[in-house]
C-alpha cells in the first residue's frame, strides 16, 4: 500500500552557513517529493575534512562547484567531474525515466 508522503520531511542535515563558521548538525525540514520527484533513503554519506577547512577559511565556493544536470546529461556530468569542473554533479530524474517510459 502506497503511503502518503508529507509536503514537509524532517532531515538532520551537516550545515555551513558561511566562511569561517563551524560545520554544525542541524534539524531542518525539505520540501517533500512532487509528483514527478522520486523520495529516496539515504542511509549514508561522506564529507571531505580538507574541503570543510578550505570552506571554512574561505578557499572554496562549495555552491559555485556543485551542479545539477538533467539525467539525459549524465555523460557531460561525468565529464565535467573528470576535468574538475564540477566536484558534486546532482542527477535530476524526472518520473518518466524512473518508470523506464
Amino acid at each position: 500500500m502506497k503511503q502518503p508522503i508529507p509536503s514537509f520531511i524532517p532531515i538532520r542535515a551537516a550545515v555551513l552557513r558561511q566562511p569561517g563558521a563551524p560545520l554544525k548538525i542541524e534539524r531542518l525540514e525539505m520540501e517533500g517529493p512532487r509528483e514527478d520527484e522520486l523520495l529516496i533513503r539515504i542511509v549514508a554519506s561522506g564529507i571531505c575534512s580538507r574541503l570543510i577547512r578550505l570552506f571554512q577559511s574561505g578557499r572554496f565556493g562549495f555552491d559555485r562547484l556543485v551542479r545539477f544536470y538533467d539525467f539525459a546529461e549524465i555523460n557531460r556530468a561525468i565529464d565535467d567531474s573528470k576535468r574538475g569542473q564540477t566536484i558534486k554533479p546532482v542527477l535530476l530524474i524526472d518520473q518518466q525515466t524512473a518508470d523506464g517510459s
